[in-house]
């Protein structure tokens, strides 16, 4: 689980010498990693996913900032 956590593969919160990683982030990882294939679509489908993506949407105000931000690098590396 470390390696994933440091491989960027699975999404965790480090919590002094503890990891807090939420019931989501695992199963959307087994089933990523799952050698059953077919199970992934029918998984993925429908309204818990819809879900899931409209929890990790971003506002626009956030998204302006980023672009902002974005822009200032690439400005800042010319």
């Amino acid at each position: 689980m470390y390696r994933y956590i440091r491989e960027g593969r699975l999404v965790a919160s480090k919590l002094g010498r503890h990891y807090g990683i939420p019931k989501k982030n695992v199963e959307f990882f087994l089933l990523a990693t799952s050698t059953a294939g077919n199970a992934r679509m029918r998984t993925f489908s429908g309204k818990r996913l819809a879900t899931s993506l409209e929890e990790d949407r971003i506002g626009e105000e956030t998204r302006s900032l980023g672009q902002e931000l974005l822009g200032e690098l690439q400005d800042a590396g010319s």
